[in-house]
């Protein structure tokens, strides 16, 4: 049998791309896994999403559910407070109460 690589080759190739790929072959110890997981991770930051391989159909419907749910979550938990009756003095009509909120529809009225 041929006698393996010795020295520095033996660490280049343990830790070069073929030794990384193939952790569990060559026997890596962890921190030579943990020093791969940094080698494959620099630049994750800074690339752009490739996407996660769905048809453009499914990616739609997957970007309106997410759209549906962002819409959901900004209605539920905003802070714009609705409209609020002036009823700082009792006794106030409902006409005056209608005026002070902007409506501005006929009064309803009862036919007796």
């Amino acid at each position: 049998m041929p006698e393996g690589p010795k020295g520095d080759v033996r660490n280049a190739l343990r830790q070069g791309t073929a030794g990384c790929a193939n952790s569990l072959v060559v026997g890596l110890k962890r921190s030579e896994r943990e020093h791969c997981d940094e080698v494959f991770g620099k630049g994750t930051k800074d690339a752009v999403f490739s996407g996660l391989g769905l048809s453009a159909d499914k990616q739609k419907l997957l970007d309106l559910a997410g759209a549906r749910k962002d819409a959901d979550y900004r209605y539920k938990y905003s802070q714009a407070p609705g409209a609020v009756p002036d009823t700082d003095r009792p006794g106030k009509t409902a006409e005056e109460m209608k005026k002070s909120l902007g409506v501005e529809s006929h009064s309803a009225t009862i036919p007796f």
